[in-house]
């Protein structure tokens, strides 16, 4: 059963917590057994894996871009062609991210007409 993007989850990483709404959440990346959480200028690390993250996340906002980092499509700014197939997606907050070929290909499938 995935969240409304307008659904607020609560996240605590130490002393701080945040309430957040999903649709300001721009990427979650692996970081060992944690997930860091990027949203405004924020990113807390999670003790969430991101197979976890992702079974509760609207599927046609967040996308999975490679192993390690599933990415919220309203929050990208520019998309390139890459090598190899590959694409790299540049985030409105201006961090790079590369989709892997095999993923490229659904990312241009699913947001295509």
């Amino acid at each position: 059963d995935s969240l409304s993007l307008d659904k607020k989850i609560f996240i605590k990483e130490g002393e701080k917590c945040w309430l957040v709404k999903i649709e300001d959440i721009s990427i979650f990346e692996i970081e060992g057994n944690y997930t860091r959480v990027f949203f405004e200028n924020n990113k807390p690390l999670i003790y969430k894996s991101l197979a976890q993250i992702e079974e509760k996340l609207p599927g046609d906002v967040f996308f999975r871009a490679n192993r390690q980092q599933l990415i919220n499509i309203n929050h990208v700014s520019k998309v390139v062609s890459w090598f190899n197939g590959k694409l790299k997606i540049e985030m409105n907050s201006g961090q790079e991210i590369e989709i892997s070929r095999r993923q490229a290909y659904i990312f241009k499938d699913q947001l295509s007409f």
